[in-house]
């Protein structure tokens, strides 16, 4: 059954918000966030990011410092009115698949703890919106 990014980070929410450490970052109430998954491709693998930001998407992937040849998409994107919420979310959802985080070579300069080596939350339909290529 497939679901949206939204419903799984409210049901990581409901089940980890008691371990999710509060943001120190100053201005996160004062700003709007997205929590975003992608697809990170490589030459010879695929890995996934959750994550989220205060700026485009496109930006956080251009700052992401991705190699050379890798082809970042976008599979969904829940948009929240305070940043605040965009980092819970994110933070549980984190919570909630940690035992299937990456645990390969730094892939990615910034980021790169927040990997997964499967589509853990089940979204990619293959039909996604390629919004970044490093050649």
């Amino acid at each position: 059954m497939k679901t949206s990014l939204a419903s799984l980070a409210l049901d990581a929410w409901d089940r980890y918000s008691d371990k999710v450490e509060p943001s120190t970052r100053k201005g996160l109430k004062y700003k709007s966030g997205r929590v975003y998954y992608i697809k990170l491709t490589f030459p010879s693998f695929s890995v996934y990011k959750i994550g989220y930001t205060t700026r485009s998407i496109a930006h956080r992937i251009k700052t992401m410092g991705l190699p050379w040849g890798v082809k970042a998409e976008v599979i969904q994107i829940t948009n929240c009115a305070c940043a605040i919420g965009a980092y819970n979310l994110e933070q549980a959802l984190h919570l909630a698949y940690e035992n299937e985080r990456y645990k390969g070579a730094k892939l990615i300069a910034s980021g790169y703890t927040e990997l997964y080596p499967y589509d853990v939350l089940g979204l990619d339909t293959g039909t996604n919106r390629i919004i970044y290529t490093r050649l």
